[in-house]
């Protein structure tokens, strides 16, 4: 052999190690392309992650409002002298007096219920509310206690809430 014959050699021993241990330009590409996809796929994840969430924040919130507005009403009505039901082309408004002479007015307006030019409750798509009494057994029959009841139906985007409340004590005359 010649001197330089086995240098040869080496250096296309060398040569062809180099070429296979390294990445050529189309694997890079593939690889950033393929981390690319990964990438988007998991940011549009998250931005549904975070509208699902801002979403059940707000039924939730609104949940609360709602319990919060039917409790007020309820604990109201039950203590009421009187109780007055306006109702105004699909508008309701429900004048309470309390046992205590305190005068409570909720007023349901197309989007909002108010207590005492308060909003309670936004976002609400449609109410009803009915009142009833109860009165005497004609004579001959056992007379029962008076009552009145109170009906509420708040329908909001996600559901429909309904609230029915018993007056236990006898209503005013003069209602």
């Amino acid at each position: 052999m010649f001197p330089g014959a086995a240098h040869r050699d080496n250096v296309k021993q060398f040569r062809r190690n180099t070429g296979n241990s390294g990445a050529t330009l189309l694997e890079v590409v593939i690889v950033v392309g393929v981390i690319g996809v990964f990438l988007t796929a998991t940011y549009q994840f998250l931005l549904l992650m975070n509208a699902r969430t801002k979403t059940q924040i707000t039924d939730q919130q609104l949940n609360d409002r709602m319990n919060l507005f039917f409790n007020m009403i309820a604990k109201d009505f039950r203590t009421a002298r009187t109780v007055t039901i306006v109702e105004n082309s699909g508008q309701y408004a429900v004048d309470i007096e309390t046992a205590a002479s305190k005068q409570v007015t909720y007023v349901f307006q197309e989007d909002k219920i108010q207590r005492n030019s308060t909003e309670i409750v936004q976002g609400i798509t449609g109410v009803n509310v009915s009142y009833v009494k109860a009165t005497p057994a004609p004579a001959g029959k056992i007379p029962f206690t008076f009552y009145s009841e109170l009906h509420i139906s708040v329908s909001t985007p996600g559901d429909t809430y309904n609230l029915s409340v018993v007056r236990r004590n006898p209503p005013e005359s003069d209602e």
